[in-house]
Protein backbone atom coordinates (compact mmCIF):
# COMPACT_ATOMS: atom_id res chain seq x y z
CA UNK A 1 0.00 0.00 0.00
CA UNK A 2 0.98 3.25 -0.71
CA UNK A 3 0.98 6.33 2.47
CA UNK A 4 0.35 9.89 1.20
CA UNK A 5 0.03 12.93 3.13
CA UNK A 6 -0.83 16.37 1.96
CA UNK A 7 -1.57 19.63 3.37
CA UNK A 8 -1.60 23.57 2.20
CA UNK A 9 1.12 25.97 3.47
CA UNK A 10 1.53 29.94 3.67
CA UNK A 11 4.68 31.46 5.37
CA UNK A 12 5.27 28.95 7.77
CA UNK A 13 9.32 28.58 6.65
CA UNK A 14 9.90 29.03 10.88
CA UNK A 15 8.12 25.69 11.31
CA UNK A 16 8.89 23.77 7.97
CA UNK A 17 11.20 22.20 8.67
CA UNK A 18 10.64 20.71 11.75
CA UNK A 19 6.96 19.53 11.02
CA UNK A 20 8.48 17.91 7.80
CA UNK A 21 10.95 15.77 10.42
CA UNK A 22 8.14 15.12 12.89
CA UNK A 23 6.28 13.62 9.90
CA UNK A 24 8.10 12.00 7.31
CA UNK A 25 8.88 8.33 6.60
CA UNK A 26 10.70 7.28 3.46
CA UNK A 27 7.69 5.02 2.43
CA UNK A 28 5.61 8.35 2.31
CA UNK A 29 4.63 10.68 -0.59
CA UNK A 30 3.82 14.13 0.78
CA UNK A 31 2.20 16.57 -1.15
CA UNK A 32 2.38 20.31 -0.20
CA UNK A 33 0.11 23.30 -2.20
CA UNK A 34 1.96 26.37 -0.63
CA UNK A 35 -0.22 29.55 -1.54
CA UNK A 36 2.37 31.64 -2.66
CA UNK A 37 4.45 32.84 0.54
CA UNK A 38 6.38 35.82 0.68
CA UNK A 39 8.31 34.76 3.59
CA UNK A 40 10.57 32.21 1.71
CA UNK A 41 8.49 28.92 1.93
CA UNK A 42 8.41 27.80 -0.98
CA UNK A 43 11.67 28.26 -1.65
CA UNK A 44 12.59 26.55 1.59
CA UNK A 45 10.53 24.05 -0.04
CA UNK A 46 12.10 23.34 -2.94
CA UNK A 47 15.64 23.03 -1.29
CA UNK A 48 13.93 20.10 0.86
CA UNK A 49 11.65 18.70 -1.86
CA UNK A 50 14.08 15.38 -2.23
CA UNK A 51 14.71 15.25 1.33
CA UNK A 52 11.68 14.54 2.43
CA UNK A 53 9.71 13.06 -1.01
CA UNK A 54 8.07 16.09 -1.67
CA UNK A 55 5.48 16.83 -4.38
CA UNK A 56 5.38 21.02 -4.56
CA UNK A 57 2.57 22.38 -6.20
CA UNK A 58 1.58 26.91 -6.04
CA UNK A 59 -1.80 27.83 -5.92
CA UNK A 60 -3.63 30.79 -4.53
CA UNK A 61 -6.45 29.13 -2.66
CA UNK A 62 -8.29 28.43 0.42
CA UNK A 63 -7.25 26.00 3.41
CA UNK A 64 -9.66 23.76 1.95
CA UNK A 65 -9.44 24.45 -1.66
CA UNK A 66 -5.43 23.84 -1.51
CA UNK A 67 -6.22 20.59 0.62
CA UNK A 68 -8.63 18.92 -2.41
CA UNK A 69 -6.15 20.29 -4.56
CA UNK A 70 -3.59 18.83 -2.75
CA UNK A 71 -5.65 15.71 -2.25
CA UNK A 72 -6.27 15.22 -6.05
CA UNK A 73 -2.42 14.75 -6.98
CA UNK A 74 -1.56 12.24 -4.29
CA UNK A 75 -0.69 8.81 -6.10
CA UNK A 76 -3.41 6.83 -6.93
CA UNK A 77 -4.80 4.05 -4.48
CA UNK A 78 -3.17 6.01 -1.90
CA UNK A 79 -4.00 5.85 2.20
CA UNK A 80 -4.01 9.58 2.79
CA UNK A 81 -4.05 11.59 5.54
CA UNK A 82 -3.97 15.38 5.72
CA UNK A 83 -0.97 17.84 8.27
CA UNK A 84 -0.89 21.67 9.25
CA UNK A 85 2.61 22.75 8.62
CA UNK A 86 2.71 24.41 11.98
CA UNK A 87 2.18 21.44 13.95
CA UNK A 88 4.41 18.98 15.34
CA UNK A 89 3.57 15.37 14.92
CA UNK A 90 4.09 12.42 17.28
CA UNK A 91 4.71 8.82 16.89
CA UNK A 92 0.94 8.14 17.08
CA UNK A 93 0.38 9.58 13.54
CA UNK A 94 2.62 6.80 12.48
CA UNK A 95 0.76 4.19 14.32
CA UNK A 96 -2.61 5.02 12.92
CA UNK A 97 -1.28 5.97 9.50
CA UNK A 98 0.32 2.12 9.14
CA UNK A 99 -3.02 0.68 11.05
CA UNK A 100 -4.59 0.56 7.42
CA UNK A 101 -8.45 1.41 9.22
CA UNK A 102 -10.41 3.13 6.60
CA UNK A 103 -12.15 6.65 7.37
CA UNK A 104 -10.44 6.90 10.76
CA UNK A 105 -10.48 10.08 12.44
CA UNK A 106 -7.69 10.79 14.69
CA UNK A 107 -7.09 13.71 17.02
CA UNK A 108 -7.69 16.44 19.82
CA UNK A 109 -7.57 19.89 18.66
CA UNK A 110 -5.27 18.68 16.40
CA UNK A 111 -6.43 16.06 14.31
CA UNK A 112 -6.20 14.18 10.45
CA UNK A 113 -8.47 11.84 9.12
CA UNK A 114 -7.08 8.69 7.40
CA UNK A 115 -8.95 7.56 3.88
CA UNK A 116 -8.14 6.39 0.90
CA UNK A 117 -7.75 8.71 -1.82
CA UNK A 118 -10.87 7.80 -4.24
CA UNK A 119 -12.73 7.19 -1.50
CA UNK A 120 -12.47 10.83 -0.32
CA UNK A 121 -12.59 12.39 -4.21
CA UNK A 122 -15.36 10.48 -4.53
CA UNK A 123 -17.21 12.39 -0.99
CA UNK A 124 -16.82 16.03 -2.73
CA UNK A 125 -12.95 16.42 -1.27
CA UNK A 126 -12.62 19.74 1.01
CA UNK A 127 -14.62 22.75 0.15
CA UNK A 128 -13.58 26.12 -0.63
CA UNK A 129 -13.24 27.57 2.93
CA UNK A 130 -10.37 28.67 4.92
CA UNK A 131 -12.00 27.86 8.09
CA UNK A 132 -14.53 25.33 9.40
CA UNK A 133 -13.42 22.94 6.33
CA UNK A 134 -12.69 19.94 8.36
CA UNK A 135 -16.06 19.09 10.03
CA UNK A 136 -17.28 19.80 6.65
CA UNK A 137 -15.05 16.91 4.93
CA UNK A 138 -15.79 14.69 8.11
CA UNK A 139 -19.65 14.70 7.74
CA UNK A 140 -18.90 13.97 3.92
CA UNK A 141 -16.96 10.79 4.17
CA UNK A 142 -18.55 9.53 7.56
CA UNK A 143 -15.98 8.92 10.08
CA UNK A 144 -15.90 4.89 10.67
CA UNK A 145 -13.64 4.78 13.76
CA UNK A 146 -12.43 7.60 15.81
CA UNK A 147 -9.34 7.53 18.26
CA UNK A 148 -9.26 10.55 20.79
CA UNK A 149 -5.37 10.41 20.72
CA UNK A 150 -2.91 13.35 21.09
CA UNK A 151 -0.92 13.39 17.57
CA UNK A 152 0.86 16.84 17.91
CA UNK A 153 1.23 20.20 19.16
CA UNK A 154 1.47 23.73 18.07
CA UNK A 155 1.98 26.28 19.89
CA UNK A 156 -0.83 28.72 21.34
CA UNK A 157 0.85 31.68 21.91
CA UNK A 158 1.73 31.60 18.02
CA UNK A 159 0.18 34.83 16.52
CA UNK A 160 -1.36 32.64 13.30
CA UNK A 161 -3.00 35.25 11.47
CA UNK A 162 -0.44 37.96 11.90
CA UNK A 163 1.89 35.60 10.56
CA UNK A 164 -0.12 35.67 7.41
CA UNK A 165 -0.72 39.00 6.82
CA UNK A 166 -0.41 42.37 8.22
CA UNK A 167 -2.38 45.97 8.20
CA UNK A 168 -5.53 46.51 6.06
CA UNK A 169 -5.05 42.83 4.40
CA UNK A 170 -4.93 41.07 7.70
CA UNK A 171 -8.41 42.68 8.43
CA UNK A 172 -10.09 41.68 5.49
CA UNK A 173 -8.19 38.17 6.18
CA UNK A 174 -9.88 37.85 9.69
CA UNK A 175 -13.20 38.71 8.47
CA UNK A 176 -13.14 36.62 5.78
CA UNK A 177 -12.13 33.44 8.09
CA UNK A 178 -15.04 34.62 10.40
CA UNK A 179 -17.84 34.29 6.83
CA UNK A 180 -16.09 30.82 6.44
CA UNK A 181 -16.20 29.85 9.83
CA UNK A 182 -20.11 30.64 9.86
CA UNK A 183 -20.57 29.00 6.71
CA UNK A 184 -18.69 26.10 7.45
CA UNK A 185 -20.35 25.37 10.68
CA UNK A 186 -23.95 26.44 9.81
CA UNK A 187 -23.64 28.69 12.75
CA UNK A 188 -27.27 30.55 13.76
CA UNK A 189 -26.74 34.15 14.91
CA UNK A 190 -27.23 34.58 18.47
CA UNK A 191 -27.49 37.48 20.85
CA UNK A 192 -25.50 39.58 22.10
CA UNK A 193 -26.04 41.22 18.28
CA UNK A 194 -23.27 43.77 17.40
CA UNK A 195 -22.10 45.06 14.22
CA UNK A 196 -19.12 42.72 13.34
CA UNK A 197 -21.12 39.91 13.63
CA UNK A 198 -24.30 41.60 11.90
CA UNK A 199 -22.00 41.72 9.32
CA UNK A 200 -20.20 38.40 9.20
CA UNK A 201 -23.71 36.37 9.29
CA UNK A 202 -25.03 38.89 6.89
CA UNK A 203 -22.42 37.91 4.22
CA UNK A 204 -22.25 34.09 4.95
CA UNK A 205 -25.75 33.94 4.26
CA UNK A 206 -25.43 35.72 0.73
CA UNK A 207 -22.91 33.23 -0.26
CA UNK A 208 -24.61 30.19 1.79
CA UNK A 209 -24.34 27.77 4.86
CA UNK A 210 -23.21 24.31 4.63
CA UNK A 211 -26.11 22.69 6.31
CA UNK A 212 -26.56 18.85 6.88
CA UNK A 213 -29.50 18.86 9.75
CA UNK A 214 -31.78 21.95 10.19
CA UNK A 215 -30.75 24.09 13.72
CA UNK A 216 -27.88 21.77 14.59
CA UNK A 217 -24.13 23.18 13.71
CA UNK A 218 -21.28 20.92 11.97
CA UNK A 219 -19.64 21.17 15.16
CA UNK A 220 -21.75 18.94 16.82
CA UNK A 221 -23.18 16.90 13.70
CA UNK A 222 -18.91 16.06 13.55
CA UNK A 223 -18.24 15.42 17.20
CA UNK A 224 -21.29 12.72 17.31
CA UNK A 225 -20.07 10.83 14.86
CA UNK A 226 -16.78 10.99 16.24
CA UNK A 227 -18.80 9.82 19.52
CA UNK A 228 -21.01 6.94 17.80
CA UNK A 229 -17.42 5.63 16.59
CA UNK A 230 -15.67 6.32 19.25
CA UNK A 231 -12.73 3.74 19.95
CA UNK A 232 -10.28 3.07 23.03
CA UNK A 233 -6.67 4.17 21.93
CA UNK A 234 -5.48 1.47 23.85
CA UNK A 235 -6.16 -0.89 21.02
CA UNK A 236 -3.46 0.74 19.15
CA UNK A 237 -0.90 0.93 22.17
CA UNK A 238 -1.17 4.54 22.63
CA UNK A 239 -0.91 4.92 25.82
CA UNK A 240 -3.68 6.85 28.42
CA UNK A 241 -2.06 10.07 29.21
CA UNK A 242 -2.10 10.83 25.60
CA UNK A 243 -5.55 9.97 25.49
CA UNK A 244 -8.75 12.97 25.24
CA UNK A 245 -12.14 13.28 23.73
CA UNK A 246 -13.93 16.46 23.16
CA UNK A 247 -17.77 16.53 22.19
CA UNK A 248 -19.52 19.97 21.77
CA UNK A 249 -22.90 18.94 22.89
CA UNK A 250 -26.37 19.89 24.79
CA UNK A 251 -27.70 19.07 28.17
CA UNK A 252 -29.15 15.59 26.88
CA UNK A 253 -26.74 14.83 24.67
CA UNK A 254 -24.49 14.90 27.74
CA UNK A 255 -25.45 11.91 28.90
CA UNK A 256 -25.47 9.71 25.84
CA UNK A 257 -21.81 11.47 26.25
CA UNK A 258 -21.20 10.05 29.67
CA UNK A 259 -22.43 6.00 28.92
CA UNK A 260 -20.50 6.02 25.80
CA UNK A 261 -17.42 7.04 27.03
CA UNK A 262 -17.95 4.81 29.98
CA UNK A 263 -18.69 2.14 28.21
CA UNK A 264 -15.56 2.29 25.33
CA UNK A 265 -12.88 3.29 28.48
CA UNK A 266 -14.46 2.01 31.58
CA UNK A 267 -13.08 4.96 33.82
CA UNK A 268 -12.53 8.77 32.69
CA UNK A 269 -12.27 12.08 34.41
CA UNK A 270 -14.74 14.65 32.92
CA UNK A 271 -14.43 18.22 32.36
CA UNK A 272 -16.88 20.74 31.17
CA UNK A 273 -15.33 24.46 29.00
CA UNK A 274 -17.35 27.02 27.68
CA UNK A 275 -16.68 28.85 24.54
CA UNK A 276 -15.53 32.15 24.34
CA UNK A 277 -17.25 33.03 20.96
CA UNK A 278 -20.71 31.43 21.15
CA UNK A 279 -22.60 32.22 23.89
CA UNK A 280 -24.44 28.72 24.78
CA UNK A 281 -20.80 26.95 23.66
CA UNK A 282 -20.51 23.69 25.29
CA UNK A 283 -17.77 21.29 25.41
CA UNK A 284 -17.02 18.26 27.39
CA UNK A 285 -13.36 17.27 27.69
CA UNK A 286 -12.84 13.51 28.62
CA UNK A 287 -9.58 12.14 29.93
CA UNK A 288 -8.11 8.76 30.51
CA UNK A 289 -5.25 10.12 32.48
CA UNK A 290 -5.24 13.56 34.19
CA UNK A 291 -1.71 13.46 33.24
CA UNK A 292 -3.40 14.65 29.54
CA UNK A 293 -4.30 17.59 30.94
CA UNK A 294 -0.68 18.61 31.98
CA UNK A 295 1.25 21.04 30.04
CA UNK A 296 -1.59 22.94 28.50
CA UNK A 297 0.25 25.49 27.94
CA UNK A 298 1.32 23.73 24.58
CA UNK A 299 -2.01 23.04 23.69
CA UNK A 300 -3.47 25.39 21.54
CA UNK A 301 -7.20 23.57 22.32
CA UNK A 302 -7.13 25.59 25.40
CA UNK A 303 -6.89 28.97 23.72
CA UNK A 304 -10.35 28.47 22.66
CA UNK A 305 -12.50 28.03 25.73
CA UNK A 306 -12.52 29.19 28.93
CA UNK A 307 -10.53 27.00 31.71
CA UNK A 308 -11.94 23.49 32.27
CA UNK A 309 -14.11 22.92 35.04
CA UNK A 310 -13.43 19.25 36.89
CA UNK A 311 -16.59 17.76 36.98
CA UNK A 312 -15.86 14.01 38.68
CA UNK A 313 -14.71 11.04 37.86
CA UNK A 314 -16.98 8.00 35.42
CA UNK A 315 -16.03 4.64 36.32
CA UNK A 316 -17.91 1.68 34.58
CA UNK A 317 -17.15 -1.83 36.36
CA UNK A 318 -18.35 -3.88 33.82
CA UNK A 319 -15.98 -2.54 30.97
CA UNK A 320 -14.26 -5.04 29.41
Amino acid sequence: MRYAIYGTVYNSISTLEKVLNSVYKPEYDITIVDSYSSDGTYEKLCELKKEYNLRIFRLKSSRGYGRAYALRHCPEKSRTAYIDLDVLYNDNFHKLMKSDIDRLWVGTDQQTFFVRREEALKNDSWLNLNTGEIENFLIRNRIKVAVPAIIGFNDPHDKRESRYENGIRLAIRKFNNEVDWIRGESFVMSRPYTLSSLMHNFVASLKGKYTYAAGVNNCIIADHEKLHALTDPAYFDIPNYQTMFFCATTNIKERIADRKVEKVWGTAYKFIARGKQLKNERVLIYVKDRNAMKNTNRMAIFTRWTKPKFIGVLDNPNNT
